[in-house]
């Protein structure tokens, strides 16, 4: 805001004096002529008041001017006073300011929605650019927009909310600035403006969720999250939100609550594609405790933990997957099964990885319960994802799963081997001696 200019009069007793006397016959007689009479005067007494830079006076006078015309319910004229102050030459922005905050507490009271949407209107065409109202501004644009969404314009609400740039209003509190946000995400996922919503959703930092006085708000961003991932297979993304879930203060008192999301995280952990990140949450998920009250997914992560083969068809019945939510989605029903069967798939050619250097074609298959083409497939992804080492030699009908190593590699591990061989026969001379000491020392203590 500008620096307060000089004043070069004082018309406060001035100002005192005439109000009462200009508005006193508006009250009396309510109706457009004295209301324009009054508004006259005013106006006149204002622009002596601006360009002498009294401003205590002029701030006086925008004050009486706005609340008259709420008044007598004059909302048209009173639309057109508010444009003209804050458009007066040479006006100072405090006043633009308490004009701006003043007709903004006159929203609720606005007769019906039509007029509601003229005065909001009204406001954000004169305070574009004003960076001292940006709050005033961006909550009357939050009114407007649920007043689109209502009417079914859910295109033009987003698009009113998106104009706000919410994490550079100072003046707005952390959680008027969370739940804006959200907001925003929420509507662009029902307009399906995916690509914006995943921008929108990083801007919502973990910190700012894990406010105690938040947990509604993060509960309502994870769900957001949760539908957005899901709805492309993005386990391992939604698998977070699920947890973060889980670990809410207010969930782990809810069995309600932590049951589904844990069931959720478990179930996108598997489905998930192996990797380092997938491996440390399998393992955090098997060390909760509350996991024991939930035996079927506590199942499927064990099987997936222990390093021996997974027979296919898994047990089903007993985990009650088909009557799992995340297994009855019409349209993503086929895919995540098929997930599912390609995780295990995966997991039990890593396990023959660890127990064979090279195998045959026909017993490798056996043991996968695929047949040969539908094998070299999922090897290749393996080995293509960097996952797996794996050559295959068809016209042999072998997979050998063990680097071959140059001459080199072999000297070296040849040569680490050694080290460490040497290392342990050191320590082990070390603690003979040592027990030999004690040995004679007691020995001499007991004589």
């Amino acid at each position: 805001m500008e620096a307060e200019k000089i004043r070069t009069h004082d018309y406060m007793n001035e100002v005192k004096a005439r109000i009462p006397e200009w508005t006193e016959p508006v009250r009396q007689n309510p109706t457009v002529e004295s209301l324009q009479t009054a508004l006259g005067l005013l106006l006149a007494l204002e622009k002596k008041a601006r360009l002498a830079c009294d401003l205590d006076s002029t701030v006086l006078l925008a004050k009486t001017i706005i609340s008259i015309c709420r008044e007598i319910g004059q909302w048209k004229i009173l639309g057109e006073q508010i444009s003209l102050l804050c458009k007066r030459r040479a006006q100072m922005p405090k006043v633009c300011q308490v004009v701006m905050q003043q007709a903004f507490g006159y929203i609720t009271e606005t007769p019906n929605d039509e007029t509601k949407i003229e005065l909001i209107t009204t406001l954000r065409e004169v305070s574009t650019g004003k960076m001292y109202v940006e709050l005033e501004r961006a909550r009357m644009t939050r009114i407007l927009a649920a007043m689109e969404e209502k009417a079914g314009r859910a295109s033009e609400a987003s698009a009113l909310l998106l104009e706000l740039t919410v994490e550079t209003i100072g003046a707005m509190e952390v959680k008027e600035k969370a739940e804006l946000l959200l907001e925003q995400i929420r509507l662009c996922l029902i307009t399906k403006d995916f690509i914006r919503a995943e921008i929108l959703m990083g801007k919502v930092t973990g910190k700012v969720l894990e406010n105690p006085d938040l947990q509604p708000l993060k509960l309502e961003y994870h769900n957001m999250c949760e539908s957005f991932y899901l709805r492309s297979n993005r386990y391992l993304d939604a698998c977070r939100s699920y947890l973060a879930v889980y670990n809410t203060a207010m969930v782990k008192g809810d069995e309600k609550l932590w049951r589904p999301a844990l069931e959720h995280a478990a179930l996108l952990c598997i489905l998930a594609p192996f990797g380092d990140e997938c491996k440390n949450t399998l393992g955090r998920l098997l060390a909760e405790k509350l996991m024991d009250q939930l035996p079927g997914p506590k199942m499927l992560l064990t099987l997936f933990a222990t390093p021996e083969l997974i027979e296919w068809p898994l047990p089903v019945d007993s985990m009650r997957l088909n009557e799992h939510p995340l297994f009855q989605d019409c349209e993503q029903r086929a895919v995540r099964l098929n997930d599912l069967r390609t995780r295990v798939t995966q997991h039990n050619l890593r396990t023959l990885a660890a127990y064979y250097t090279t195998i045959s074609y026909a017993r490798a298959s056996e043991l996968l319960q695929l047949g040969v083409p539908q094998m070299e497939e999922a090897l290749a992804d393996l080995v293509s994802t960097g996952k797996l080492y794996a050559k295959i030699d068809r016209p042999a009908g072998v997979i050998a799963f063990q680097k071959k190593q140059s001459s080199s590699e072999v000297l070296n591990a040849w040569a680490s081997d050694i080290d460490s061989l040497l290392a342990l026969a050191e320590d082990t001379c070390h603690m003979i001696n040592r027990e030999n000491i004690v040995y004679k020392v007691s020995n001499k203590t007991s004589e």
